[in-house]
């Protein structure tokens, strides 16, 4: 900059106002480096917080970030939320709020929310409609694991359809925990078995609707 304005080195540090002698250090230095900055911990994590990601699409950094420690990669929540912004897997603002608004909503409907897994399946069919015609997707998620046992896809949806929904989520619930749903949800000391509350609108006699 002081050779192209054709100016001494005494004249550049008068008009900049700082001493010949800081502009003679700064210039043996070099130009300061700018970013970007290593970030070891980031670039270690990175990878296995995209695939958690694309495996919870449904899950935001702090949650991803549990999954990470259980696995025996330690981070902070910054580094994890920039790694999945670095793979642009963030979810969008206001995601976060909305489901706390949803969750709220949701706990108004019982009198003491449910703290455990397997006390309360949320269950329904929705539509979804194709060029080929109209499909019931039967999905059933716990209440507090916000985990999606089954999903699927009928033509109808009938109590027959209905049963085997359920019936499909009680299998895979039972695949996850590596032992059967009812061992899950029986009191090993009292024998007392809690059965799961289904959170769904079937009216069928089968329901005891």
């Amino acid at each position: 900059m002081r050779a192209e304005a054709g100016r001494s080195v005494r004249g550049f540090c008068a008009l900049a106002g700082g001493p010949r002698a800081s502009y003679y250090r700064r210039r043996e230095r070099g130009a300061a480096r700018k970013g970007p900055w290593p970030a070891p911990v980031r670039s270690r994590i990175e990878q296995p917080a995209a695939q958690l990601a694309l495996e919870w699409p449904a899950w935001g950094h702090r949650k991803i970030r549990a999954l990470l420690e259980a696995d025996g990669f330690h981070a902070s929540q910054a580094t994890v939320r920039r790694a999945l912004r670095a793979r642009a897997l963030l979810q969008p603002p206001g995601v976060s709020s909305e489901r706390r608004q949803l969750a709220k909503q949701r706990k108004r409907a019982f009198r003491a929310a449910p703290a455990r897994r397997n006390r309360v399946w949320q269950t329904d069919f929705s539509e979804h409609e194709t060029p080929g015609g109209v499909w019931q997707l039967g999905g059933v998620v716990d209440y507090v694991a916000k985990l999606a046992f089954a999903c699927p896809v009928t033509a109808t949806k009938t109590w027959r359809d209905a049963v085997e929904v359920l019936e499909r989520a009680r299998e895979r619930a039972g695949e996850l925990l590596g032992r059967s749903l009812l061992d899950d949800i029986t009191d090993h000391q009292t024998g007392e078995i809690m059965p799961v509350i289904r959170g769904c609108g079937f009216r069928a006699t089968v329901f005891g609707g």
